[in-house]
């Protein structure tokens, strides 16, 4: 990350979050558990495993709006991209929102979006078109309603962010 400010903010608030998952040492064994999942199926579809890539700008959503996260192939490898400057406003809203409970509800977060990210590689579901990109949508955030929203909320009974309680909310009925 090119941006020092940035940079920063990733290794405080960011890295602390990811690398207990990526290392099998996440407090949540459900989440653990699917992100190991995500791992064989990535490799096992790509014959590689995935990487981490950060990106000190923001991107634009493939519906509109911006992304805090996305993922892509590049030269075989899979990619999960992290878009840092929506991460931070996204850490310093909940900060202002919620001051007691911000840092759960971040982790919540970046962890909801790590494996949605995972969903789509490890089901294959890539969309660069804007006409599937709402279908294909649709039937990843299912698997991440089931397989990571529905373990923080009904599980492990964390408090989640509001889009993805939307996006359970809407799941669930």
């Amino acid at each position: 990350i090119p941006d020092e400010q940035m940079a920063q903010f990733w290794q405080r608030e960011v890295r602390p979050i990811l690398e207990p998952i990526t290392v099998g040492r996440y407090r949540l064994a459900a989440i653990q558990i699917r992100y190991q999942w995500h791992c064989e199926e990535i490799e096992r579809k790509y014959h590689n495993m995935f990487k981490i890539a950060i990106f000190d700008f923001i991107s634009p959503g493939p519906t509109g709006g911006n992304a805090p996260f996305g993922c892509y192939v590049h030269d075989g490898t899979p990619k999960v991209a992290f878009f840092v400057p929506f991460l931070q406003k996204t850490f310093y809203d909940l900060q202002r929102i919620n001051p007691r409970n911000f840092r759960q509800v971040f982790e919540s977060f970046l962890v909801i979006g790590f494996l949605h990210e995972l969903d789509h590689l490890a089901l294959g579901i890539l969309s660069y078109n804007v006409a599937e990109t709402v279908n294909d949508e649709c039937i990843v955030w299912a698997h991440t309603c089931e397989y990571a929203i529905r373990l923080f909320a009904e599980v492990y009974r964390e408090e989640i962010d509001a889009s993805n309680s939307l996006y359970y909310s809407a799941w669930v009925r």
